[in-house]
């Protein structure tokens, strides 16, 4: 039996101003989650219906 040969994934870039934009919205779950404003969900249904409601 041939062991097949597994194509490597494309790389994907992205820009300075993404990086800054997923840093700063980490830092501000954060802080939202120690101030109690964190949401927990029992299952993904619960889930999609909060965020339909959004």
């Amino acid at each position: 039996m041939m062991a097949k040969t597994v194509k490597k994934p494309e790389t994907k870039y992205r820009s300075i101003e993404d990086d800054e934009r997923i840093v700063a919205n980490t830092l501000k779950g954060e802080a939202e989650l120690r101030a109690g404003l964190g949401k927990r969900f029992k299952n993904a249904d619960e889930f999609i219906e909060h965020l339909s409601n959004l």
